[in-house]
């Protein structure tokens, strides 16, 4: 084990505010991460490495192989309440192909380890040029709907909403108009769509979201709880319309104030909010206070971003996966201070001449963060990184970060096993992790494709590729619980909540609850969380609203717990 280099703390610089408007102030300084400090973020809880450890890629055999596409989003999420995560795979097919396009395309889990295609009701006008579909409960009915969001790099496209009556009708149906989300609230039908994510803003239980575009400002709407939306991010102090290239959205409380504040990557600009909307502030851009543009520079390249507690101290961590820079991830102390860490951290991509002309080759290896996902592959509670490279006119192989448990992280695509060895190279994007089968070990999604606009150029051109199914093979025995949330007066989801988990050893593991995240990736909103062996463990749940409940969770059993 090794001593990190010193890094300075991204420090946040705030003008004081008179008392009525709050008096909390962010603390500067560097800091430097000692031995004994390494030993104490070692993953002690988990036993020897076993003998087999791998991911076979196993699409044919679970029904999702043989399908050429042009990748992107990803979500797992069970849609019918079975209590299985079902799959949706979005395409971006822009339909340049008379007779031989892709559409986006929900599985239902058979529970048996393999998927079915399944017409669910969405009309395929509304998936050209598919980017993300993003899943959450806005009505509060205990299941999840479906905002589609079309455009991207491939088109001007639409914007839609399901709403999901699969227990009622046994499809989901389109209530767009209905909830406001079309021209009335967007300001208009067809756009460049990136990336949504949502969360319980205001703290008013309901699920708001907010939505990039690559030509303009980002949406922010919120939910008024009557089944409709409006938009407040403009009221609000989110209108950025320069905000040229932007990409995913990402909310998480970094500051632990009890509210969600919202980190929005972009290529040519990219901020960072804080939530003040229960102050009567809004959001207060802090991109320059916190140090985030003298990090990146300009421009800050950040094609890909994503929360997690990388680290296990129990404070959400946020990394920055860019295009033709260096990586960073950013490590949170809870009390608003960010530490960056790169190079020093194991993250070793080589990157890219950033003079070069956007999605051409100069003959180098060229490792640019395009896809992102976060899963742990070890379920060892350390979340871990998967990364696709690549580029319209070139494949990259694609990138795993295994977390070492001390704040850095190592290569480990040797983890995965695929059928057919020469499919390396790749084009991924979303990436969605879950245990499909119930075997206690996490599983994961990765969706690859092309360009559609590059092929169009060419009758010869032909970037779509074939998308991966991995599941984990292991002599390690499984000893894991599972739990889901489900708020009351929080937001039904419990999005914006943390558990806190606390082993026999009084060893401790932390995990958060989000949205869509990464290449608009959605992991399953069950937790599978490792119990090293013991027959239960004790967690604490931080509701999004701020109380907090005590339970016990048992090896092997299903855990369903509402917030009180």
């Amino acid at each position: 084990m090794r001593i990190l280099s010193p890094q300075p703390l991204l420090r946040r610089q705030r003008t004081p505010l008179p008392a009525s408007e709050g008096s909390k102030m962010y603390r500067i300084g560097t800091a430097l991460i000692s031995l004994a400090l390494l030993a104490t973020w070692s993953n002690d809880a988990t036993a020897q490495a076993p003998d087999k450890d791998q991911y076979v890629e196993s699409s044919d055999a679970a029904g999702l192989g043989d399908v050429a596409g042009y990748g992107r989003g990803v979500a797992f999420v069970d849609i019918n309440s079975d209590g299985f995560d079902d799959l949706f795979v979005a395409d971006t097919d822009d339909r340049h192909r008379t007779n031989d396009f892709g559409v986006s395309q929900m599985y239902l889990n058979q529970q048996d380890g393999t998927f079915a295609a399944v017409d669910v009701g969405i009309s395929p006008d509304d998936l050209i040029g598919t980017w993300v579909g993003s899943f959450a409960d806005y009505d509060r009915d205990g299941d999840p709907d479906l905002l589609i969001l079309n455009g991207g790099y491939t088109m001007a496209s639409s914007l839609v909403f399901y709403e999901n009556r699969m227990s009622t009708d046994n499809r989901f149906v389109n209530v767009t108009s209905a909830s406001g989300i079309d021209g009335s609230t967007t300001g208009l039908n067809d756009s460049s769509w990136w990336g949504a994510a949502w969360a319980d803003y205001d703290n008013d239980g309901w699920l708001d979201v907010v939505i990039t575009r690559i030509n303009s400002s980002a949406l922010l709407l919120h939910n008024e709880g009557d089944k409709t939306f409006a938009e407040a991010g403009m009221a609000l102090g989110i209108n950025l319309e320069n905000m040229l290239d932007a990409k995913n959205p990402v909310w998480f409380d970094f500051d632990e104030d009890g509210d969600q504040d919202l980190y929005i990557a972009g290529m040519g600009v990219h901020v960072f909010y804080e939530n003040r909307v229960n102050e009567g502030l809004g959001f207060t851009d802090i991109t320059d206070p916190l140090g985030l543009n003298s990090l990146t520079g300009d421009p800050p390249t950040v094609f890909a971003a994503i929360a997690a507690d990388f680290d296990q101290d129990g404070h959400e961590d946020l990394y920055l996966g860019r295009w033709g820079y260096q990586d960073h991830v950013l490590f949170s102390d809870g009390n608003g201070n960010l530490q960056a860490l790169g190079p020093e951290a194991g993250l070793d991509a080589v990157t890219d001449d950033p003079s070069r002309p956007w999605g051409s080759y100069r003959g180098d290896p060229a490792e640019n963060t395009m896809g992102l996902g976060v899963g742990d592959l070890h379920d060892d509670g350390y979340p871990d990184l998967l990364i696709g490279t690549g580029a319209p006119s070139y494949t990259g192989a694609d990138l795993a970060y295994c977390n070492n448990g001390n704040r850095s992280f190592s290569r480990c695509m040797d983890l995965l096993v695929d059928q057919d060895d020469s499919h390396r190279q790749t084009r991924a994007h979303g990436v969605a992790f879950a245990d499909v089968n119930r075997d206690g070990y996490t599983d994961f999604y990765w969706n690859l494709g092309g360009h559609p606009p590059y092929d169009g150029l060419s009758s010869e051109s032909e970037t779509r590729e074939t998308n991966k199914f991995y599941v984990r093979d292991t002599s390690e025995g499984s000893s894991s619980a599972w739990v889901t949330l489900q708020g009351t007066t929080s937001n039904i989801e419990a999005i914006g909540s943390r558990v806190e988990v606390t082993y026999e050893n009084n060893e401790k593991r932390y995990y958060f609850i989000h949205s869509t995240a990464g290449f608009q990736s959605q992991n399953s909103k069950e937790l599978l969380i490792p119990l090293f062996g013991f027959d239960q463990a004790r967690i604490e749940i931080t509701w999004s609203k701020g109380n907090k409940s005590q339970h016990v969770i048992t090896s092997g059993e299903r855990h369903k717990i509402i917030e009180p």
